[in-house]
């Protein structure tokens, strides 16, 4: 059985991997300079998305507001990693530089429109609708809102 201790442990080493990584990145010698910079972005937002997870370890010790904030900034760090890894990738494929936007349009649609229906954020601000007969909640609505937002930059 799994102690405390060593859950801590083990849910910490993501976010300290991440942490490496971005020392590693910055460095090493070899690289090209928007590409290095792209790359310690996406691994920030990689560190900030895996530690909002140890929230849950830190009890009562943390303010609420910290703890509250920590995980919006959590919840939605999941989608701006697949947009960073988006735009990252994005470097190597033979775009015109402005045509390179239309690849990170939709994640960031979907994004700030899951920001704006995040009932947690907004509560009871839209109204539950009928369709075909079943009642859609806000919470349904953000979900498949939310979800599709990690999916569609990916």
């Amino acid at each position: 059985m799994l102690t405390l201790t060593l859950q801590f442990i083990i849910a910490a080493l993501l976010p300290l991997t991440f942490l490496v990584l971005l020392g590693y990145l910055w460095r090493s010698p070899t690289g090209r300079r928007p590409l290095r910079w792209s790359w310690g972005v996406t691994l920030l937002v990689a560190i900030v998305w895996a530690s909002s997870v140890l929230r849950h370890y830190g009890g009562i010790t943390f303010d609420s507001i910290v703890r509250f904030n920590w995980e919006i900034i959590g919840k939605y760090g999941l989608t701006l990693l697949a947009l960073g890894i988006l735009w990252t990738t994005q470097h190597h494929l033979s775009l015109v530089q402005h045509r390179r936007w239309v690849l990170l349009l939709p994640g960031l649609v979907l994004l700030l429109a899951a920001i704006l229906l995040d009932p947690t954020i907004w509560p009871q601000w839209l109204a539950d609708a009928p369709v075909a007969g079943v009642a859609v909640r806000l919470f349904d609505l953000w979900a498949a809102v939310w979800i599709a937002s990690w999916f569609v930059p990916t």
